[in-house]
């Protein structure tokens, strides 16, 4: 079939034509995307810490202030070599916290933590499912089943698109073909960007927010005793290890911030510091950089006893 060519005064109408269909369309996959579900949360109750831990900075930070909560809780200890061990005790745990601690049923190091990847795959999927039940991240199987569309939607219109263009042999310059495929492109791009993050629901923005105010304005972490206390937890959650400054913790951030410059995004590292914490020690860890979240993540330790 012999190609139609498009005067240059037909080629502006369809532009102007295809613009309109396209800002259509980007507000059909904006309302969609808005209407995303997420329910009405059937478990009201507070985040736990690295709940809090995962809607800031993604899994491998949530995994490292699990484990600094656990340790502080007493549910993990930590020896000279900064080797971490579960104690055996696991009532009051989750099902999060129970997968994390099989990762140190037998000893192992931060690094060997990060190393098993099944057992982070369960942590992170109860991790989601309890902030999909608590109302705070919108549903993850939604929200892939609409990038799985969105990117179908991308590729039909593209290979469309390309086949008109081609048909319709627009005039040299009129940049019509790149004008075509620019959303579409933009729109399959999009689709891997969303279904790599955790979006967050209405609600889950406005705890958080409300929560790292909490934290800015509280004088209470700074006083630490060593002592367990949920607010310490979620301090680091929201602040990182700096926060541990000027407490009996220390020397975890000096340890973390100082191993961690030298081996990297990708290294493993851990420190101990001397402050007598109950009849425990104070230690630290350093994770390698892993796939899911962030592109790695430090936790700290309490030792001692829990509550």
């Amino acid at each position: 079939m012999p190609l139609t060519p498009v005067p240059n005064s037909e080629a502006h109408n369809i532009f102007i034509l295809t613009s309109l269909i396209w800002i259509f369309l980007a507000a059909y996959w904006i309302f969609k995307y808005s209407k995303i579900s997420y329910g009405y949360p059937a478990d009201k109750s507070q985040p736990v810490p690295y709940e809090a831990a995962y809607m800031k900075k993604g899994r491998n930070h949530a995994v490292t202030v699990c484990l600094f909560d656990l340790i502080q809780r007493g549910y993990i200890v930590v020896d000279e070599a900064k080797d971490l061990t579960a104690t055996g005790n696991t009532e009051g745990l989750n099902t999060a916290e129970n997968a994390l601690i099989d990762t140190v049923r037998v000893k192992s190091s931060i690094a060997g933590i990060f190393a098993q990847r099944d057992q982070l795959k369960r942590f992170e999927y109860y991790t989601l499912r309890s902030l999909t039940v608590k109302g705070l991240i919108k549903d993850s199987k939604e929200t892939n089943r609409f990038c799985k569309n969105l990117r179908m939607f991308a590729i039909i219109s593209a290979i469309a698109l390309t086949a008109v263009n081609l048909y319709l042999e627009f005039p040299a310059g009129e940049g019509m073909m790149l004008f075509s495929l620019l959303v579409p492109a933009i729109a399959f791009i999009s689709s891997y960007v969303m279904q790599r993050t955790t979006i967050k629901t209405n609600r889950g923005k406005a705890y958080l927010t409300h929560l790292e105010n909490k934290i800015a304005a509280s004088n209470h972490v700074s006083g630490s005793d060593g002592h367990y206390d949920p607010t310490l937890s979620y301090a680091v959650a929201v602040l990182g290890m700096a926060v541990l400054a000027g407490t009996v913790f220390s020397g975890i951030s000096e340890a973390i911030y100082y191993h961690g410059g030298a081996a990297g995004s990708s290294g493993g590292c851990s420190g101990c510091s001397s402050g007598d914490i109950g009849s425990g020690s104070s230690c630290s860890g350093c994770s390698s950089g892993d796939s899911g979240g962030d592109s790695g993540g430090c936790s700290g330790c309490g030792g001692g006893g829990g509550d």
